[in-house]
């Protein structure tokens, strides 16, 4: 009997401490998450070359498209345009000039009003210039650029006409998740001038700025979707999934355009 009772007063002092406890601090309330009922990844996600991953009792064998199945792939919606495009670097090397070859340069004009003024502009013109060429790489996928020729503003064109605008062609490369991977471009000029009058960024004697043109061409894009495929070996790998590449469109750097104020 007095254990009981010694019992029933511990009970009371803990409740009546409970609840002067709640009525002076928050409670937290703790959801315990359960894994299992999260959402699940495929169990080939990770895969980028042909691989096996256990899955249950068995072995599923994961698949990457080959070049040549990509190459059918990208024919069904418009194919190769070896003028802009390559899969390979070798290929790359092999890009048509999308310049024609230079000409005699018309003479620059040196002479400019308010130099001090001029000058701020510019310079914060080419930064801006500069600025903006490095988010259409980022933008259009490219990690690597490399400039193989350029024609200057004040070149004489095939026609005989005066240039008004610099431009670079540039082999361009993607990201490993594109296809292909090598680009063909002719990109408005992006170097520093070393003297004002050599500024590329504007044209027409300051009167516009050369503005980057493009043009568009379907592409492929790696996806982290997997669909199961016919496995080809059945008795080793009872399921086996392929990569799934879809289409996208790529801009591709394509002229220099002078456009006015």
């Amino acid at each position: 009997m007095r254990l009981f009772f010694t019992t029933f007063v511990v009970v009371s002092i803990c409740a009546r401490q409970l609840a002067h406890a709640s009525s002076t601090q928050p409670i937290t309330r703790v959801v315990l998450s359960h894994s299992g009922h999260g959402k699940r990844h495929h169990p080939c996600k990770a895969s980028i070359t042909n691989s096996t991953v256990p899955t249950g009792n068995s072995i599923s064998l994961c698949m990457v498209p080959t070049v040549e199945e990509l190459r059918e792939q990208l024919k069904n919606i418009g194919g190769l345009n070896k003028h802009y495009a390559a899969v390979t670097k070798e290929e790359a090397d092999k890009f048509v000039n999308l310049l024609p070859p230079p000409r005699p340069s018309f003479p620059k004009v040196k002479a400019m009003p308010f130099p001090i003024i001029w000058s701020h502009l510019w310079s914060a013109v080419s930064r801006n210039s500069r600025a903006a060429s490095r988010r259409t790489d980022q933008e259009n996928n490219i990690v690597s650029s490399k400039k193989t020729r350029c024609i200057h503003r004040g070149d004489r064109t095939e026609l005989g006409m005066i240039r008004l605008c610099s431009e670079c062609q540039r082999i361009s490369r993607l990201s490993s998740d594109r296809f292909p991977r090598y680009i063909n471009e002719v990109a408005c000029s992006d170097e520093k001038p070393t003297r004002l009058e050599e500024n590329d960024s504007c044209c027409n004697k300051n009167k516009g700025m050369c503005i980057q043109r493009f043009l568009f061409l379907d592409f492929l894009v790696r996806t982290e979707n997997y669909e199961e495929v016919p496995s080809p070996d059945p008795g080793q790998f009872p399921k086996a999934f392929k990569q799934v590449w879809q289409p996208y469109t790529q801009k591709i750097r394509s002229c220099c355009e002078c456009q006015l104020w």
